[in-house]
């Protein structure tokens, strides 16, 4: 349960509500989910970005503190601040 007492049934609640919704009434579920995204993917225990910054780490074979990665419009950013701290000296 999160702090603001949100379980995991109830984002995945919210998140069903969105199913089947045109791409105009999706625009604005996402818009109006921004303020707790972020929150909920945590309640979630959404891993993705983890993964996906541990295949980038496996799979680069320059020095970790030469990897750059563009995070461009895939959400909010959160594979950009995993990777980050890798490359700073």
């Amino acid at each position: 349960m999160s702090s603001d007492g949100r379980t995991v049934n109830d984002v995945m609640s919210f998140v069903k509500t969105c199913q089947g919704a045109d791409s105009q009434r999706r625009m604005k579920f996402y818009d109006g989910w921004a303020e707790t995204y972020e929150q909920d993917h945590s309640i979630l225990n959404y891993r993705a970005p983890d993964h996906a910054v541990d295949f980038l780490m496996e799979n680069f074979s320059g020095p970790p503190e030469e990897v750059q990665v563009l995070d461009v419009a895939c959400g909010s950013g959160l594979v950009a601040k995993l990777v980050s701290p890798i490359g700073e000296k």
